[in-house]
């Protein structure tokens, strides 16, 4: 089980990785949209953390995916997101 915990923290590492860049965002704009420290962001990208699936659905939340789509093996696809 522990190697299928390691494929999806990676996963969700380069698919998180890959919205910030696709949005032109900087960990400091997910943090402030996540309402919560830029630190935070950083521990959970650099692996540092590995998220529990409610914290998976607040960065999904954020950065504007479907439910699942940080974690499964499909492609990332980014929904439009209102300003905020």
């Amino acid at each position: 089980m522990r190697g299928m915990n390691v494929i999806l923290h990676d996963r969700f590492r380069t698919k998180l990785q890959q919205a910030l860049n696709e949005r032109g965002w900087t960990q400091t704009d997910l943090a402030r949209r996540m309402e919560c420290a830029q630190p935070v962001v950083h521990r959970y990208l650099s692996g540092l953390r590995c998220p529990g699936l409610d914290m998976v659905a607040k960065f999904e939340a954020a950065i504007g995916v479907e439910h699942g789509s940080l974690i499964d093996d499909q492609p990332l696809r980014l929904l439009e997101l209102t300003s905020s």
